[in-house]
């Protein structure tokens, strides 16, 4: 037994404890993680730019000859609080079946719109450029006297485009008229602060005989001494919007209106949702369809200028709104502080 446990092997160092682990190697696994975090980031970014398809740039709008960019609106955020005032224009003296008094304070305040409270923010700056566009035709066709502002899906700006592209051509001494053609959800008599009972919609659905004498009562919004704006609200939605827009009511309304204002501009309901302003491109000479930048996308533009172009409309353009100072559609304003650039106001 003794000689079986016996051995001979011989211990020749000790063994001991070592100074850090074998696995796992931190700095290996930190460098590959951040490489392969780095990578899968790399696709993910290059995957949801090639299938973003919101307008982001300049030459991410259609090349549509039938509707090409016009002019393109900074990212602005309304800065002063200068309160203008609404009046009830009864100069007809006239009222029509369904149409009652308004029951707004004549001496309240309305909503500060941009061109008249800012005359020298960027965003004032580029409303002056669209006018200039506008009245001044490249394509050697007149001016435009009836102009549709529409946009694809709401949310794009068009009404905030509409109040202040009014203000800018009743600045220039033009006599002007605002109709809130979007009878499904109007927005301007509440920005504006005032009655929206009564409008265009309760005159188109009038049941009266002598409906050709009669004129619905504006408001009048006065901008400064010199300039304002008359304003027909939308009225109380109806059953029928489409319908009563296409009426004969409509089109004389309209003729007669040619007859007493330089500039009419139409504030129209989102164009793919209801066909509403496909009705109205028929009787303006053009029409502005508004995108947002970074938030529009292109089929959506595009299918709108095409519904706009089957029906048989006037003339488009595109505007881009919402345009931010870091995106290569701005430019630098001449003689304006950067900070007018910055932020909006809806």
């Amino acid at each position: 037994m003794a000689g079986l446990r016996s051995s001979n092997i011989t211990i020749v160092d000790s063994a001991s404890t070592p100074a850090r682990p074998s696995k796992p190697n931190p700095i290996l696994y930190i460098g590959g993680g951040l490489a392969s975090g780095l990578f899968f980031a790399c696709c993910v970014g290059l995957f949801r730019d090639s299938t973003d398809n919101r307008i982001q740039s300049i030459g991410d709008i259609p090349s549509l000859p039938i509707a090409p960019p016009i002019a393109f609106l900074p990212f602005h955020r309304r800065a002063g609080a200068r309160w203008l005032s609404a009046e009830r224009d009864d100069r007809s003296g006239q009222t029509f079946g369904g149409m009652t008094t308004g029951s707004r304070d004549d001496n309240g305040p309305t909503r500060a719109l941009v061109a008249a409270d800012e005359p020298r923010a960027a965003y004032t700056e580029a409303l002056r450029g669209l006018r200039t566009a506008l009245t001044h035709s490249v394509d050697g066709q007149p001016a435009p006297q009836v102009v549709l502002i529409t946009s694809s899906l709401p949310g794009e700006g068009k009404s905030m485009l509409s109040l202040n592209l009014a203000a800018v051509f009743a600045q220039s001494g033009s006599r002007v008229l605002l109709v809130d053609g979007d009878l499904r959800t109007p927005v301007l008599h509440s920005r504006l602060e005032c009655s929206g009972a009564d409008g265009l919609s309760n005159f188109l659905a009038a049941e009266d005989d002598d409906v050709d004498l009669m004129e619905p009562t504006l408001f009048r919004v006065r901008l400064n001494k010199l300039a304002s704006v008359d304003f027909l609200p939308a009225g109380e939605p109806p059953d029928f919007p489409a319908e009563l827009l296409a009426s004969d009511a409509m089109m004389k309304l309209l003729n007669r209106w040619r007859e007493t204002y330089d500039f009419i501009f139409i504030d129209g309901a989102p164009l793919l949702p209801v066909t509403d302003s496909a009705i109205l491109s028929r009787y303006a000479d053009y029409t502005i369809v508004v995108a947002r930048h970074n938030q529009t996308d292109r089929a959506s533009l595009e299918r709108t200028c095409q519904i706009l172009h089957a029906y048989g409309g006037s003339r488009q353009g595109v505007v881009l709104n919402g345009v931010k100072q870091s995106s290569s559609a701005q430019y630098p304003y001449y003689g304006y502080k950067a900070a007018a650039n910055e932020g909006r106001w809806r």
